[in-house]
């Protein structure tokens, strides 16, 4: 009876205890409930909303590319393509499935449009782990013919549609394609902007006016809001916000002019730069040979790609902007000028050219050994006549012609709105020192003087010093897109007295009605320039570029042109020369009555010196 009274007892407490046990756990369970699905909510409704929304962000279309006249030089046109929705094909039982499901289908439509797909298993794969909730091109670049054909069978085929991407275009070619540069796909890493999970590719920038200013062509992109299920497949498309587009460039060139410019140096391998010497708009400016932008639009294959950068001409180099050359015989304009800012320089001082400056070992001689006789400035200058000018630099030093180059805009970018510009090279003590492990000898100012040694420049910087002379000492910024109503952009101003670079304008345009730059006549203006044909490489292989530089009209300056020829075959004046009467009779028109061709001008007879050069024999270095 005991032990079943202490049964008894057990039961009797062992009930109450356990029933206190489940309402713990209930009221627990509650307050967690409650602290979930009430306290809580928004903050866990947002990890929710976080793991199940996709932001994608979306291009904007890109500002089209004007000439100054109004013609397009790179616009937008739609890419017709068909696109795989892999949410569309999704098959149970693992990603093998849906991967075999959207193949079938590519293979299925390829039947029905006449054209194969170019989806591997493997870009499948990459897209579903990658980029699940966006579309997969599988067809681009389809005509009108073969989207009716797929349109017609629409019904029998599920997760497939038409999709337009948008893509650059560049509709004259090869014109100007140097200056307009090109744009590609633009495939940017989300992980380096955490707000996007994805990105449609747009177009982005990769060369000349197209890099330079893409910011401002591409505009602002939008986003769209995507909601996914688990597997990250789309459900549902949110709100989002529309791109806004790019705006439109209108640049300073004319394609007329370019079109002659580049068609005048067809067949050679140089530049060519025209200049607006008031403003310094850059009318036009060629570098050949070239390329077709279109064929690096949205992406070449690898293979074309590395021939291109491979070929021997290197075709995508801006020799405009990005050659540096000996300047040769133009730079005489920039000994004149230093030589005339000297105290005591007199332009009426001559000097007994024999056709040879004699320095030990290597003697400085005149084009084809040439004896000039007795000349002063001018006629130096109309003849080119190299001893001359060592003659007057040997007096004066190197650093005056140095402080006039850099003065002019040599030895430093010139600030044009395109990327990739080379400096150039003004040479000094300091950098004979660093390279050759030498001093600066009279050699190198004599060389310096007639545009030889290490001097360097490109296209655009004789170009920009020429206008400057033109225009009486404004070295103007140049400029490829109009500014909008914005000031010329001056970057400074060289104080000449007026007879110093009155006495250059005079020997430039001599230089053209009877000295060796004669071939440019015929114009319907008269012009002023300056030849130079200049030597580089080894003595035992010397090669020569041809250069003219010219401004016009004479009296009353509007363009400057500076045009190079690498490797000519002839002399400037013979090679340049021609090409520059080219392109002002373009300009300005031919001259009402054709001029006999110009004959050779025989040097003036040689007489008794007045001045002989007063020099000391050094080594050229």
């Amino acid at each position: 009876m005991e032990l079943h009274g202490t049964s008894q007892t057990f039961d009797g407490w062992r009930i109450p205890l356990l029933g206190l046990i489940f309402l713990a756990g209930f009221l627990l369970l509650g307050a967690r409930l409650y602290n979930v699905q009430v306290k809580n909510a928004a903050t866990f409704s947002g990890r929710l909303n976080r793991q199940s929304i996709r932001r994608v962000l979306l291009p904007s279309a890109r500002g089209r590319i004007f000439d100054r006249n109004g013609v397009i030089l790179a616009d937008n046109r739609p890419n017709m393509c068909l696109a795989m929705f892999v949410e569309e094909m999704r098959r149970s039982g693992g990603w093998d499935n849906t991967i075999n499901a959207v193949a079938e289908q590519a293979d299925r439509v390829a039947e029905i449009i006449g054209q194969p797909h170019t989806l591997s298993r493997e870009a499948i794969a990459a897209h579903v782990n990658k980029r699940l909730p966006l579309p997969l091109v599988a067809w681009d670049h389809l005509d009108e013919q073969t989207i009716a054909r797929f349109e017609e069978r629409t019904e029998s085929v599920s997760g497939v549609d038409v999709h337009v991407l948008s893509e650059r275009v560049y509709p004259l070619g090869k014109l100007a394609a140097h200056i307009i540069g090109y744009a590609g796909r633009d495939t940017p890493d989300p992980a380096n902007d955490e707000r996007y999970h994805y990105t449609v590719m747009g177009m982005y920038g990769r060369a000349g006016i197209e890099a330079q200013y893409n910011s401002t062509l591409a505009g602002v992109p939008g986003y769209q809001l995507l909601r996914v299920d688990v597997s990250g497949y789309r459900r549902v498309e949110l709100q989002g916000t529309d791109p806004k587009p790019g705006r439109d460039l209108t640049l300073t060139i004319d394609t007329t002019l370019q079109r002659e410019v580049e068609n005048t140096l067809a067949g050679e391998v140089g530049a060519c730069v025209v200049l607006d010497v008031r403003n310094g708009d850059i009318l036009a400016m060629a570098s050949l040979p070239s390329f077709d932008p279109n064929t690096l639009s949205p992406a070449p294959s690898h293979a074309f790609w590395t021939a291109l950068q491979k070929a021997p001409d290197h075709p995508l180099f801006n020799r405009a902007i990005q050659g540096r050359y000996p300047p040769g015989s133009t730079f005489k304009m920039v000994t004149a000028l230093a030589a005339l800012g000297q105290p005591g320089f007199d332009p009426k001082n001559t000097y007994f050219c024999e056709g040879i400056y004699d320095l030990n070992p290597r003697p400085i001689r005149c084009a084809f050994g040439e004896h000039h006789g007795t000349v002063g400035l001018r006629l130096s200058m109309r003849h080119s006549c190299n001893g001359y000018f060592c003659h007057i630099a040997a007096e004066m030093g190197p650093e005056p012609m140095r402080q006039m180059a850099r003065a002019l805009g040599m030895g430093a970018k010139t600030g044009i709105d395109l990327p990739g510009e080379a400096e150039g090279l003004v040479p000094d003590e300091a950098r004979k020192k660093e390279v050759y492990k030498d001093i600066w000898r009279l050699g190198d100012t004599c060389l310096m003087s007639i545009g030889q040694g290490d001097l360097l420049t490109t296209p655009l910087q004789l170009a920009v010093a020429t206008a400057a002379i033109a225009n009486g000492g404004q070295v103007l910024r140049p400029r490829l897109v109009q500014s909008g109503g914005q000031g010329v952009a001056v970057m400074r101003n060289i104080n000449w007295q007026q007879g110093q670079i009155e006495e250059v304008k005079r020997g430039l345009e001599e230089v053209i009605t009877l000295g060796t730059g004669r071939r440019v006549r015929g114009s319907a203006v008269t012009a002023a320039g300056k030849t130079g044909t200049a030597e580089y490489g080894t003595r035992a292989n010397l090669k020569r570029h041809a250069w003219m530089i010219a401004y016009a009209p004479a009296e009353a300056p509007s363009v400057a042109i500076s045009i190079v020829i690498e490797d000519a075959d002839d002399t400037a004046g013979i090679a340049a020369a021609p090409m520059v009467r080219r392109i002002l009779t373009t300009i300005f028109g031919a001259a009402p009555t054709p001029e006999a061709a110009p004959t050779e001008v025989p040097p003036p007879p040689a007489t008794t010196p007045i001045a002989h050069p007063s020099t000391t024999v050094e080594e050229i270095s």
